[in-house]
């Protein structure tokens, strides 16, 4: 059984004007455990929108997103909230760190979501696996970029999910932080055996994971 495995998902949305903008139109894929896949496309073209479907942020029009033996489109908003927390790790564009909270907080917010006590000890691991072992008090807006990038990774596998998203985890660094937060990002997903879904327009990416797809050939024609 894949580990994900997407079957005709649709998702369309109302522009300003009232008018429907179709994202996502009958898109199927599969991705097995412990695998590494980036989806390439232009910005806007539906990608995000793509990883929110897999993640239940977002509700299908139609289709099946199915993790495991669960398809997580079918659930209550808060069983899919659940489901996300215990089985999900979600690195956001921009972090989405809290900006009140210390870099070992924002990591243990990871474990608070999947229903687990995440001790301090395995906080203090988590971070020392990414670099940053001398900078757990630190917030956010003490941080560099990179850095920043390297806690939202802890926090998202702080948990040991077997499906890991990423949304364009490259945009806000350079080149010399890109390459080593993504192979961080592949190294530490290894060694949990999770599968790795990336998406990016940032040609970097995409000798480090090998394995692209571009959106277009999985997303059927979209017909505004």
């Amino acid at each position: 059984m894949p580990l994900l495995n997407i079957q005709s998902v649709s998702k369309s949305f109302t522009d300003p004007a009232g008018a429907a903008l179709q994202v996502v139109n009958q898109l199927s894929m599969e991705m097995q455990e412990g695998e590494s896949l980036v989806i390439s496309g232009p910005s806007g073209c539906g990608k995000s929108t793509l990883l929110n479907l897999i993640a239940g942020i977002v509700q299908a029009d139609s289709g099946s997103v199915h993790i495991g033996d669960t398809d997580i489109q079918s659930l209550s908003e808060s069983a899919r909230d659940s489901f996300r927390g215990k089985h999900i790790g979600y690195i956001f564009q921009n972090h989405n760190l809290l900006q009140g909270m210390s870099a070992a907080d924002n990591v243990r917010i990871g474990g608070f979501f999947s229903g687990q006590a995440i001790e301090d000890a395995a906080i203090e691991q988590a971070l020392e696996q990414v670099g940053l072992k001398d900078f757990k008090d630190y917030l956010p807006t003490q941080l560099s970029l990179g850095q920043q990038q390297r806690v939202a990774i802890a926090r998202a596998l702080i948990h040991k999910p077997k499906l890991i998203l990423a949304d364009e985890p490259s945009s806000s660094l350079d080149a010399e932080h890109a390459q080593a937060c993504i192979g961080l990002l592949l190294e530490l997903a290894a060694e949990q055996k999770a599968a790795v879904l990336m998406v990016s327009h940032d040609e970097r990416v995409f000798d480090q994971v090998g394995q692209v797809k571009a959106y277009g050939e999985l997303n059927q024609e979209v017909v505004s």
